[in-house]
């Protein structure tokens, strides 16, 4: 029996001429003679897998038996060796969270789309890097995609040096001439309290992660641009900082609460969903309620946010989508498409759920 695709294959031969009738003749009588089905000799025409290598060259081998060398495809060339370099730089930023886990799930996905073989380097900021750095064009790397969210502008100059085609990700290092994949922090961070704004917030605090990086201070930058856009100061004693894991945040909620004995503002937004987490988590233990007491915004969209108590309003970043742009542009850049270097701001999406509620009459 002939499959569906060998069928097509067949049909369209004999649509073209008389010897395209005759070679699909010879096709299914080759077939015949190895003794294989007519579906393998379609998936080894095709460069398909699902074929033995010495299967598809038994049928190759017929093909130019028969003169029909024409009908061999060409040869698939090496997958080019590409890296994901994880830049750490002390700030604790990069971690086994989801979403680092599906920004690189993101970019695996893509650099197999693009026929890429990847390869994973981790580098620690410190005395060595610079030697590190210099052995990344082993194994005949042709490109580097650099997770840098941790990273400062100087410290991409050791892989600039390199001379390879380089992707800066998760930071906006445009001003620096590098290309990049970032995501659309100010923006996103001004639909958030835009959003509290809506709901007849006039008080927004902020909870705000440290040491910063610049996804932080741009996120900072669109709540300080909001809040003037709406003839807003921002409210004394509204923000709250930690370091960006949940358990430090519960420890700064903890200790804002004690000393302030109640909540400046009706409404936070934060720089990311662990921070909001832990913070929650000291609101609950202080009797205060989310969203009657106080609205609470995160950012990046984890999928552990959904399962909040109450569920949680937030930023959702594509992140598996970023992955893969960053690995589109970088194929690009090998095959030398873009001359002068380019931006990509990643938007967002607001997912309202049911963290955010208009405040209360007596606030």
């Amino acid at each position: 029996m002939l499959t569906r695709g060998f069928k097509r294959f067949i049909i369209k031969l004999n649509s073209l001429n008389e010897e395209g009738a005759a070679i699909a003749f010879k096709l299914k009588d080759l077939a015949r003679r190895l003794g294989v089905s007519p579906s393998t000799v379609s998936l080894a025409l095709h460069n398909r897998p699902g074929v033995s290598e010495a299967t598809r060259a038994r049928v190759f081998e017929a093909l130019r038996e028969e003169g029909l060398e024409a009908l061999i495809p060409a040869e698939k060339p090496p997958p080019r060796n590409v890296r994901l370099v994880l830049y750490k730089n002390g700030k604790e930023i990069i971690t086994d969270t989801p979403f680092f886990l599906q920004l690189i799930e993101g970019i695996d996905r893509q650099a197999k789309k693009d026929g890429l073989n990847l390869m994973v380097s981790y580098l620690t900021a410190g005395p060595g890097v610079a030697e590190q750095v210099g052995k990344l064009r082993e194994n005949g790397c042709e490109g580097i995609i650099l997770l840098a969210t941790e990273m400062t502008p100087e410290q991409t100059d050791p892989f600039r040096a390199l001379g390879l085609p380089l992707v800066a990700l998760d930071e906006n290092f445009e001003e620096a001439g590098l290309d990049c994949v970032a995501i659309s922090n100010a923006l996103s961070m001004r639909r958030a309290v835009e959003h509290l704004l809506r709901l007849g917030h006039k008080r927004i605090g902020y909870l705000k992660g440290t040491p910063s990086i610049r996804n932080f201070t741009e996120r900072f930058e669109g709540y300080r641009q909001a809040m003037a856009a709406a003839g807003l100061a921002l409210p004394e004693g509204g923000i709250v900082e930690s370091a960006p894991s949940a358990e430090a945040a519960y420890t700064a909620m903890r200790r804002y609460l004690s000393e302030l004995g109640k909540l400046p503002c009706t409404a936070y937004v934060a720089d990311n969903d662990n921070l909001l987490c832990g913070a929650m988590k000291a609101l609950r233990e202080y009797d205060i309620a989310v969203p009657e007491r106080v609205s609470v915004v995160g950012f990046d969209g984890l999928p552990a946010a959904e399962f909040f108590d109450p569920p949680l309003t937030t930023i959702r970043v594509p992140k598996r989508q970023m992955g893969g742009m960053a690995v589109s542009l970088l194929s690009a850049l090998m095959d030398g498409a873009y001359e002068t270097p380019v931006a990509i701001s990643v938007g967002t999406e607001l997912i309202l759920r049911k963290s955010t509620a208009p405040p209360t009459l007596d606030e």
